[in-house]
């Protein structure tokens, strides 16, 4: 019995555990899929920062006198250069990570060229084809003059989110784009940092909401191994065990009707010395074939026994010694019917009978009956 108790509890503990694993689970997936949301929002509010703080600083007709590779030692590209270098170092970006582009036509917006850079090699007026992912939010940033940025993207040279901030001349009127380019490693590494504090944080939650669980599973086992005991003892001729289940609630209830069933079978058993063999067939079999009670014809042999001088005899004899006679007189007629195959229904009749051991006992209603 002991092993169904760790059985059981072994269960309660999985389905507690499976529960409160399932919850865990569920919040951190939620809250993964909003933070990653939040966190591509913040990417983004990052690249467009960077781009529009540049664009904010730069002098759009300076940057528009800058065309030819020569143009590289020129105070105007020098000046837009250590600008966009500042501001690198500030937002941490990489030298191939900002630089400042234009539209070669207002035909072909997406076809560009790039203006200043950071690399000590130059490359002023190479041709340069805007993704067709970062198309979108270059064009509104031309057409609105303010900053945006792109959704994630992926070119020959790795996964990158864009932010663009649109220079303005003295008309106001957009003349060349910041681009502000971050790889997505650092998302990604930002992503995880937060999922394994959360993972971190979701392991601490769910070995605190296993305590209950666990205790829960210790208290069910306990309380049915109180229960088995119980059964055990009056399985072993103790009819009057009583089981105690202090745990409040349904296991409770049960060992109270635990308590009055044995209570009410302990009264049963203690009619069974009264109640003849036959007696005890007839409510076997009529468990097993309810029409059994119904009553059937059959040939029978009824042995009957007279007692010769029974009512003179007695008359002279105690209480006690009659109701012992009796009995040794039955129990013999009992085993022979027995022993040849038949019912006995008298075999401990006159157990029922009650004597005051003091007074004598007059037979005589039982003598006329009997001479009936």
């Amino acid at each position: 019995m002991k092993a169904i108790s760790l059985s059981l509890q072994m269960k309660v503990a999985l389905a507690m555990a499976t529960v409160a694993a399932l919850v865990v689970a569920a919040i951190l997936g939620t809250n993964f899929h909003f933070r990653r949301v939040q966190l591509l929002q913040e990417f983004q509010a990052f690249v467009r920062g960077a781009a529009g703080t540049n664009a904010l600083a730069l002098n759009g007709d300076t940057i528009s006198s800058i065309h030819a590779p020569n143009d590289a030692v020129s105070p105007a590209f020098l000046v837009a250069r250590r600008i966009l270098d500042k501001s690198r170092q500030v937002n941490g970006l990489a030298e191939n990570e900002m630089y400042i582009l234009r539209p070669i036509s207002a035909a072909s917006p997406f076809e560009t060229e790039f203006v200043v850079m950071l690399q000590k090699k130059t490359f002023i007026g190479s041709r340069y084809t805007l993704p067709l992912a970062n198309r979108a939010p270059f064009l509104e940033a031309w057409k609105t003059k303010l900053p945006t940025s792109s959704d994630i993207y992926e070119d020959e040279n790795g996964r990158w989110i864009s932010g663009y901030g649109p220079v303005l001349n003295r008309a106001g009127e957009p003349v060349a784009m910041v681009e502000a380019d971050g790889r997505i490693s650092r998302f990604i590494a930002r992503q995880r940092e937060e999922l394994l504090l959360a993972l971190a944080i979701g392991s601490g939650a769910f070995f605190v909401a296993m305590i209950p669980g666990l205790l829960l599973a210790r208290s069910i086992p306990r309380g049915l191994n109180k229960l088995s005991a119980g059964i055990r003892r009056f399985q072993s001729g103790e009819h009057d065990v009583q089981v105690q289940v202090g745990t409040s609630d349904e296991l409770q209830h049960l060992g109270k009707a635990f308590n009055e069933m044995i209570i009410s079978l302990g009264e049963k058993l203690a009619l069974l010395p009264y109640v003849s063999r036959f007696t005890a067939e007839a409510v076997r079999r009529s468990r097993e074939d309810p029409l059994w009670l119904a009553g059937m014809e059959q040939e029978v042999i009824v042995l009957f026994a007279d007692l010769r001088g029974f009512t003179s005899w007695c008359e002279t004899r105690e209480a006690s010694f009659l109701v012992r006679e009796l009995n040794r007189l039955l129990a013999l007629q009992a085993d022979a019917v027995v022993s040849a195959g038949g019912m006995s229904t008298s075999s401990s009749v006159t157990r029922s009978w009650r004597f005051s051991s003091a007074a004598k006992v007059r037979l005589t209603r039982f003598s006329s009956v009997r001479r009936n």
